[in-house]
């Protein structure tokens, strides 16, 4: 699935691709798609300044979304679930030259669900959006922490049964965490770890659990 000719299309092997969102469709430019076994999700402004648009399209069913409008507001990349969750980053101003970071989840039929809200941290921090993941009905994701944002953490939230577990947390100066991976049993990220200011090492880590 990959965007061309401003239109969402998808392609299976070498046969032609096939739009799946026609171009005028998308509520604006395309930033970001993801696909899963039954759907498609994209993240679509209208312009530089205008409103964000989440679309979700799952097998036959029409397409739907929302839009956030409001200033300075940012969305990264969606992740997409096979039952149409779709799960997003969110970079929301504040008042003082700062932002937070929210982590976002759309299910079929409902509104918004915010899963967790980093602390408010300076907007010359220049952090990127943390990028989801999802797995059945658990999201994972890196997320700012502590107080002003010193350490960053990994956590998972259990969409159903409405549980966070912490799966790491390291303070900022000691060493940065990719945006982690999940499938069926496992949740992998990358740490790099650092002493003074100076590299020490870089490892890759995974958790074993029954998600």
């Amino acid at each position: 699935v990959y965007v061309a000719k401003a239109a969402i299309v998808e392609r299976t092997g070498v046969d032609p691709a096939l739009a799946v969102i026609r171009a005028g469709a998308t509520g604006g430019d395309v930033r970001g798609v993801a696909a899963s076994a039954t759907g498609v999700a994209w993240i679509a402004r209208a312009g530089s300044k205008g409103a964000w648009h989440i679309g979700v399209k799952v097998g036959t069913a029409a397409a739907t979304g929302a839009d956030d409008a409001r200033p300075g507001v940012r969305i990264g990349q969606p992740a997409l679930g096979d039952d149409g969750t779709v799960a997003f980053a969110r970079r929301v101003p504040v008042a003082g030259r700062k932002a937070r970071f929210e982590v976002v989840a759309i299910q079929p039929g409902t509104v918004e669900r915010i899963l967790a809200v980093s602390p408010a941290v300076s907007v010359r921090d220049g952090d990127l959006l943390p990028r989801v993941a999802i797995h059945g009905t658990t999201v994972v994701y890196r997320l700012r922490d502590g107080a002003g944002g010193r350490w960053e953490a990994i956590r998972a939230t259990e969409l159903v049964a409405g549980t966070t577990t912490t799966i790491a947390r390291i303070g900022r100066r000691a060493g940065r965490m990719s945006d982690p991976t999940v499938d069926a049993t496992r949740i992998v990220w990358s740490q790099t770890d650092s002493r003074a200011g100076r590299f020490v090492q870089s490892r890759v880590l995974r958790v074993r659990l029954a998600l």
